[in-house]
C-alpha cells in the first residue's frame, strides 16, 4: 500500500471514528507499516486532522486500549513524551524537520517500541495544545523588564485594563462582536509595547478563567470520591 493510500485510510478513520487511544492505536499500526520515509507525512496529516475535522462516531473501532490502560500508560510515557515535543519546538524546526524528528521518535525510540507505547504517544501528541505544530517567528517578540513592564502598566491605567476585563466578560451574542470590542480597545494604545501590555491583560483573563474551572473540577471530583467512600 502507497503512502497516499495510507494517508487516504487515516483520513476516513478521522472522519468516521471516535478520536481516543485505540485511535491511535490503529494508526500506529499503519504508519508503522509504512516506508520510514511515508511516516512523517502520514503522522502531520492524522494529528491535523484528528484536531481540526469532526468524527461522525459511525465507525466502531476494537478496543485495544481500556481507560484503566490509557491512564497506565499516559502515567508511564506522557511526560516522556511531552518533553520530546518541548525539546523539538524549542529547536525551531521546519515542519517537515519537526515531524521527521517526531515520527522517528515514535517508532525508533527504545522506550516506545511496544505497540502500546508507540500508540499512547500518538495519543499524547493527539490532545497536546501544541499541536499541530508549526514554527513560530520569534523575530518579533518583546521581552522588557519588570520595571518597564509596571512602567507601561502605569501609563496604561487600572481604569483601561479593568475595562478589557469587563468587555471579556460581558454576555454578547456573538463572539467578533467580543472580539470588536476588545481589538477596538488593544488599538487605542499608543505604542506597540502598550497594546502588548493591554493584549497580556486580555490572555491573562482566559488563564484566570481556566484555572477557576480546573479548581471547580477538582472539588467536584473531590466530592465525588467523598460520597463514594461514605457510600
Amino acid at each position: 500500500m502507497t503512502g497516499k493510500d495510507n494517508r487516504e485510510k487515516l483520513r476516513v478513520l478521522v472522519s468516521h471514528a471516535k478520536a481516543d487511544a485505540n485511535l491511535c492505536a490503529v494508526a500506529y499500526q499503519i504508519i508503522k507499516a509504512s516506508d520510514p520515509s511515508e511516516r512523517p507525512q502520514e503522522l502531520m496529516e492524522f494529528i491535523t486532522n484528528v484536531r481540526r475535522d469532526e468524527t461522525d462516531g459511525s465507525m466502531k473501532l476494537p478496543i485495544v486500549i481500556t481507560k484503566e490502560e490509557e491512564i497506565s500508560l499516559m502515567t508511564r510515557y506522557g511526560f516522556y513524551v511531552d518533553q520530546k515535543t518541548a525539546e523539538l519546538i524549542e529547536e525551531q524546526l521546519e515542519e517537515g524537520e519537526f515531524y521527521s524528528r517526531l515520527a522517528d521518535f515514535i517508532f525508533n525510540d527504545e522506550k516506545l517500541q511496544d505497540e502500546m507505547a508507540g500508540a499512547i504517544a500518538i495519543f499524547d501528541c493527539m490532545i497536546d495544545r501544541r499541536y499541530p505544530y508549526h514554527k513560530i517567528d520569534m523575530s518579533d517578540a518583546l521581552t522588557m523588564t519588570q520595571e518597564e513592564y509596571d512602567v507601561l502598566r502605569e501609563k496604561i491605567g487600572e481604569d483601561t485594563l479593568e475595562t478589557i476585563d469587563s468587555a471579556l466578560a460581558f454576555d454578547y451574542e456573538q463572539k467578533t462582536e467580543r472580539a470588536g470590542v476588545v481589538l477596538s480597545l488593544i488599538d487605542s494604545g499608543k505604542t506597540r509595547e502598550e497594546r502588548v501590555i493591554m493584549l497580556t491583560r486580555a490572555l491573562g483573563y482566559y488563564e484566570n478563567q481556566i484555572m477557576m474551572l480546573r479548581r471547580r473540577e477538582l472539588k467536584r471530583h473531590l466530592l465525588r470520591n467523598l460520597i463514594e467512600e461514605d457510600n
